[in-house]
């Protein structure tokens, strides 16, 4: 009996998918069933993923979460980047990072103020005309720090959280210290989520090295075909027969 819990076993966990953190380079995202890049000026190089947006508070990068398995309780996102000057040669690439639920955009910018310090904001705004308008939804408050120089990664961690009452939004870089808003906008559990990159100026460069899912979001469970738990009855059937025959 112990062989056939062993091989019970075996099969239920080749069935089931690894509730692990999901994660992809920056090129694997241009692959992924649900991309976008609504406004464009992607480059792949390497492993990494360029923008080089021409308008104004730009969509970089949309994902349609449908084909995942989605708890919109807690969603964690972890980007990697790396810091780029803009084209006018300043250390300027504010960069945001959220989920959107069809009418909000749930998100952190990650904004360069007196290089090297960056400030976090965070925000629950409207998407218009393929780019934001978070300036006029600005949760109070932010977060301030040294993170990366130009030409270094830097590692950016938003958290949104969705309740019967509010939706948090949470953030970190570089590990410095979460900094946390509530709005009593909710996060709409019943539609199609999307995680969303941002930009903000023409100039700004952004270039992601890494997207990790570290929690809510993940593959789907693969379901056994039919033929094959009816081969797994069929086998546990012959295995008892067995069983019993060696029994007498």
């Amino acid at each position: 009996m112990r062989s056939l819990f062993i091989i019970l076993s075996l099969f239920i966990s080749t069935t089931m998918a690894s509730a692990a953190p999901l994660s992809f380079t920056g090129a694997e995202l241009t692959t992924l069933t649900g991309a976008s890049f609504p406004t464009g000026g992607q480059t792949i190089i390497g492993d990494s993923l360029r923008f080089d947006p021409t308008i104004l508070r730009p969509i970089l990068y949309r994902l349609d979460l449908s084909d995942f398995n989605v708890d919109p309780s807690e969603i964690a996102i972890s980007v990697q980047v790396t810091r780029l000057l803009s084209d006018g040669g300043a250390l300027d690439n504010d960069f945001h990072i959220g989920i959107y639920d069809g009418q909000t955009y749930f998100h952190s910018i990650f904004l360069d103020i007196i290089p090297p310090n960056l400030a976090r904001r965070h925000f629950a705004s409207s998407l218009i005309d393929g780019g934001t308008s978070f300036e006029s939804s600005m949760l109070p408050g932010q977060s301030a720090e040294i993170v990366a120089p130009a030409g270094e990664f830097a590692q950016y961690d938003v958290t949104i959280r969705a309740t019967p009452t509010f939706t948090e939004i949470l953030s970190d870089a570089n590990q410095s210290g979460s900094f946390s808003n509530q709005t009593s906008t909710l996060l709409d559990n019943n539609a199609g989520l999307s995680l969303v990159f941002a930009g903000q100026n023409i100039a700004e460069n952004y270039l992601v090295n890494s997207l990790t899912f570290t929690r809510g979001v993940s593959l789907p469970t693969a379901v056994p075909e039919p033929s094959a738990l009816a081969g797994l009855g069929l086998g546990f059937l012959g295995f008892a027969g067995l069983m019993r025959r060696r029994r007498k």
